[in-house]
């Protein structure tokens, strides 16, 4: 990759290597190899009449003084064995081993030497070497993927990596490749799923204040981001300051898988773990928000995981769009890498959050009383009805503070459909007269779903809710007992202050369910509240 107006992409290296094999056989064979030679490097003498070699083909990438030293020998035991002990002289150094066997195994007979040369002289009147060039750095990458999508990927952080390195003297390599590698590993390789691509987006919107596009938007798209890069160098000062910006980048990749990891650095985060069981796999703006505030204390990061929990679980109800949500997140970056105290923390909180919820409230009630198992992915409402569940156990013994959820989603506790979810003809005929698609509709509803253990759930089955309701009095979750009955202790407990919110039945009908759909929401606003940040956090 080389120039200024543009970035072009070849086989420049294996060119070069397999060029600089053929010249070693040559040798071997005491024949005459000036022409070939003169393909790699060319001669000029000084003043002084030495003779100086320059190489004819440009290789621009940390690592390619091991290719210049090839050229050099004609034994690999004289190459500086600490050239070559890690990346990226050790990737460099493999592949010319990995050509030389390609000529050992395939020019092996007794007409060897005639047969290289004939390879030779297909390699350079058949065999074109073609250069691509593009008007803007941001198609780079497109180019790259599509070039090479039957082949073995390349790493999708080249680009950047190129924009490093081409700056650097050739006694800096060696030392920037070893900070760039601390960073490669950090975001790829990783047991954790993630897109570099992803991650640099984020690094730059969470990191930088970028500026609005057309739309007013402060945005960086995959497309864009090698472009901005180039654009706002002065911002990220990645010419005259590499490596503090590797280090950064190092960082901040560190604490990003940390964070899909539901970890805050290396210590593991019972917010950021129960925000996980919400949001799934795919969802990953919330990540923007998070990378931008690496920089807050604990306690506020914490504090500030919960109110984002909170907020996501209004967006996923009233059903946001995740782009809608990554464009919001976005604009507020700047403001919370601005965090200096509790007071700038709660106004944005009040700003940002608490502003935003409020507007939402009134389709939040609306579509959280017609949830059901058609408009919400079954691992969301599981988490929604143990975050219900563990709220009411809490409450029972008097603790307020967050607490892990995951006790909940365990297989052995599943989600029991108190109407059947595969009914008898019979119990459909009780219900609503006949009619399925009536009792369907009550059947998939959040209000008639709760947790419970496997070996109750199934001993009930399929039975009717008389059959059903003295089970539920032995499950361990309030919640589900409560259905059932509701047991009071003294007079002015913790346990009856939770009874409080509860409500039990004695048959289960559509008006039971409309019933404890309305309880569920009450309970809802308890537990998915924002909340400004206590002064002694």
């Amino acid at each position: 990759m080389s120039g200024k107006s543009s970035w072009r992409f070849s086989k420049k290296g294996v060119f070069v290597q397999t060029l600089n094999n053929i010249k070693r056989y040559y040798k071997k064979n005491k024949t005459d190899c000036s022409s070939i030679e003169k393909l790699l490097y060319s001669a000029t003498i000084t003043e002084t009449g030495e003779t100086v070699h320059s190489n004819i083909i440009e290789i621009q990438y940390e690592g390619k003084e091991v290719l210049y030293d090839l050229y050099k020998t004609d034994d690999d035991e004289t190459i500086n064995p600490k050239m070559i002990e890690g990346l990226p002289g050790k990737t460099i150094f493999d592949a010319h081993k990995h050509i030389s066997s390609f000529f050992e195994n395939n020019f092996s007979t007794e007409d060897s030497f005639t047969r290289i040369k004939k390879f030779l002289g297909y390699l350079l009147n058949k065999v074109k070497v073609i250069q691509i060039e593009t008007p803007e750095i941001g198609n780079a990458l497109k180019i790259f993927e599509t070039i090479n999508e039957r082949g073995i990927s390349l790493d999708q952080v080249d680009l950047l990596k190129n924009l490093l390195f081409i700056q650097m003297e050739r006694n800096q390599f060696t030392k920037l490749a070893k900070e760039w590698d601390k960073f490669k590993k950090s975001v790829v390789g990783q047991k954790v799923s993630e897109k570099p691509l992803r991650f640099l987006r984020y690094f730059i919107m969470a990191n930088y204040d970028v500026a609005k596009d057309q739309k007013g938007e402060s945005v960086v798209r995959e497309d864009d981001i090698y472009e901005w890069f180039v654009k706002n160098e002065p911002k990220c000062n990645y010419k005259s300051n590499a490596f503090p910006f590797v280090r950064k980048l190092h960082e901040n990749a560190d604490f990003y898988i940390n964070l899909l990891r539901n970890r805050y650095h290396s210590d593991n985060n019972i917010n950021l773990e129960n925000q996980s069981k919400l949001l799934g796999n795919a969802f990953r703006q919330h990540l923007l928000i998070l990378l931008s505030a690496n920089a807050l204390k604990k306690d506020w990061f914490n504090h500030l995981v919960g109110q984002l929990e909170n907020v996501l679980f209004f967006y996923n109800i009233t059903k946001e769009p995740p782009r809608d949500i990554e464009k919001r997140f976005a604009s507020w970056t700047s403001e919370i890498r601005n965090i200096k105290s509790i007071v700038n923390l709660n106004d944005f909180i009040q700003n940002r959050l608490l502003s935003k919820l409020d507007v939402r409230m009134r389709s939040f009630e609306s579509n959280f009383i017609t949830m059901d198992t058609s408009s919400m992915q079954k691992y969301k409402l599981k988490y929604i009805l143990a975050k219900l569940t563990d709220f009411i156990e809490n409450l029972r013994v008097g603790e307020q503070k967050e607490s892990s959820i995951i006790q909940y989603l365990k297989s052995s506790i599943q989600i029991e459909h108190i109407l059947p979810d595969n009914p008898s003809q019979e119990l459909i005929d009780v219900f609503s007269k006949g009619d399925k698609k009536e009792y369907n509709i009550y059947k998939n509803k959040i209000s008639n779903l709760t947790l419970l253990e496997c070996p109750i759930n199934e001993s009930i089955q399929r039975d009717f809710f008389d059959k059903k309701k003295p089970e539920y009095s032995k499950s361990k979750f309030c919640l589900t007992r409560s259905i059932s009955n509701i047991e009071t202790v003294g007079s002015d407990t913790s346990i009856n202050r939770a009874n409080e919110l509860l409500q039990s039945f004695d048959v289960w009908d559509k008006n039971s369910i409309d019933t404890r759909s309305k309880m569920l929401l009450n309970i809802s606003k308890l537990i998915w509240k924002v909340e400004q940040c206590k002064v002694n956090n």
